[in-house]
C-alpha cells in the first residue's frame, strides 16, 4: 500500500487507476464472453447448415435458446440429438415453440432431459401443428399421466409421427388408456415404447395391437 507522501507524488491519472479494480478479472470476463459468443455462433451455423447435428450432453447455459431460434430458420436439418442436456420444462418449451415452425427435422431426441408434465404439454402442442417430425425420443423423463394425456390428445391430430419413445416416464394406467384411445384415431404411429412404466401387460398388448394395425398396409 502506498504511503500518503507517495500518493501525493502520483499524478492524478495514476491515482485514478489505483482506485480502479484490477483489469485482469475484467479481461477474463471479456474473453469468456467472446468464447461464449463464438460458441453460440458455431451452434447456430451447425443447425442452419448441417443435416445431422449431435448435441448429446453438450449444451450449456442458454445454448438451448440459440438452438431453438435456429430451428425456426433451418432449411437443411433433419436429425437433432439433444439428449442428456437437463433442459427441464423451460428448455422443452423453447424447443416445442420452434417445432411449431420447423419444417425439416424428421428425428429428434430429448432423452433424459428432466422434462415433466408441463414440458410434455408444450411438446404435445407442437405435435398438433408440426407436419414433418417422424421420430421423437422422450425416454427417461418424467412425463407422468398428465403429460401422457396431453401427448395422447396430440396423437389424435398428428398424422406424421411414426415412432414415439416414452420408456421410463412414470406413466400409469390412466395415461396409457388415453394413449390407447388416441390410437383408435391415429393412423401414422407404428412404434411406441412404453416399457418401464406402471402399465399392466394386458394394456400394453392392446396398444401394440393397435400399432400393428397402423403398420399394416390398408
Amino acid at each position: 500500500m502506498l504511503s500518503t507522501k507517495e500518493r501525493q507524488r502520483c499524478p492524478a491519472e495514476q491515482q485514478r487507476r489505483l482506485k480502479q479494480p484490477r483489469l485482469k478479472p475484467q479481461k477474463q470476463r471479456l474473453e469468456q464472453q467472446q468464447l461464449l459468443h463464438e460458441r453460440q455462433l458455431c451452434l447456430q451455423r451447425m443447425i442452419l447448415r448441417e443435416e445431422k447435428v449431435d448435441l448429446h450432453g453438450k449444451l450449456k447455459g442458454d445454448d438451448v435458446t440459440v438452438v431453438a431460434h435456429a430451428l425456426t430458420q433451418t432449411e437443411t436439418l433433419q436429425t437433432l440429438d439433444l439428449a442428456n442436456n437437463a433442459l427441464g420444462n423451460d428448455g422443452a418449451a423453447e424447443i416445442a415453440v420452434a417445432l411449431k415452425h420447423n419444417t425439416t427435422v424428421l428425428w429428434l431426441s430429448l432423452y433424459n432431459n428432466d422434462i415433466g408434465a408441463i414440458g410434455a404439454e408444450k411438446i404435445a402442442a407442437a405435435l398438433k401443428q408440426n407436419k414433418t417430425l417422424q421420430e421423437l425420443y422422450l425416454s427417461s423423463n418424467d412425463v407422468g399421466d398428465d403429460g401422457a394425456e396431453k401427448i395422447a390428445a396430440a396423437l389424435k391430430q398428428n398424422s406424421v409421427l411414426q415412432v414415439l419413445d416414452l420408456w421410463n416416464n412414470r406413466i400409469g394406467e390412466n395415461g396409457a388408456k388415453e394413449i390407447a384411445a388416441a390410437l383408435e384415431l391415429n393412423t401414422s404411429l407404428q412404434m411406441l415404447n412404453l416399457w418401464r412404466n406402471g402399465i399392466e401387460q394386458s394394456l400394453l398388448e392392446e396398444i401394440q395391437l393397435l400399432l400393428k394395425m397402423n403398420a399394416t398396409p390398408q
